[in-house]
Formats: structure tokens, sequence, C-alpha cells
């Protein structure tokens, strides 16, 4: 309930973590992933907005990684979304250079999972 209240120290100390040991994003991720919020369209922006972040570092390796971990399903749905801000929220993840770049390297395996939500919006 209070996430908004905190989120912004508490993934301060998270991003500390990652630049002191980057090998913990795909597990930050999956996490995120794991624990996305259905309900609630404030906190599923912070959700993306926090994953834009830790996208603009991620190595490739570990970007490779995390593409049939559910991340791509999960952006697809924030895609498809009936709310306007989460939908809008996820297109601006486009405007990360490091995430263009990854996205056009791998788009062979990305695409067939993206764009099924990218029609049925």
């Amino acid at each position: 309930y209070f996430l908004h209240l905190f989120h912004t120290n508490l993934f301060y100390c998270v991003l500390q973590y990652i630049q002191k040991d980057p090998d913990l994003i795909p597990i930050i991720v999956n996490k995120l992933l794991k624990l996305w919020p259905v309900s609630s369209s404030t906190k599923e922006i912070l959700f993306i907005n926090q994953l834009g972040r830790i996208l603009e570092i991620m190595s490739e390796e570990q970007f490779v990684g995390l593409i049939h971990d559910g991340l791509f399903t999960q952006i697809g749905k924030s895609l498809s979304s009936n709310n306007f801000q989460v939908s809008e929220t996820t297109l601006l993840l486009w405007k990360i250079d490091r995430f263009v770049q990854l996205i056009t390297l791998h788009a062979k395996e990305i695409f067939p999972i993206i764009c099924p939500y990218l029609y049925q919006t």
C-alpha cells in the first residue's frame, strides 16, 4: 500500500547492490517479474520504470538469459494493458538506447514473443 513512499530509497539500495555485483541483475529482474503487481496501475508503472533503469546497465548475456524467463511476456502484457498510463510507460522503454540496441540484436527471439501483444492492442 505504501510502496510509493519508500520505493525511491529502496531502489537506490538495489542499484547499489547491482553496481557492486552485476551478477545479481537476473535474480533481481526475475524477482520483480514474480512480484509484478496486477491490480495496481500505480505500482505497475513504478515497476516498469525500475525495470527500465536496470535494463540500461544490463549486459547482453544477462539480457539473453531473461528473454525466455518471462521478461518480454510481462512487457507485452503491460503494452496491452487497459490502463493507458501503463501502456505509455511501457512504450517509453523504447527510448532507452541500450534496450533498443539489445532488442535489435535479438529481434528473431523477441518479436515472436511481443508481436501477439502488439496485435492485441
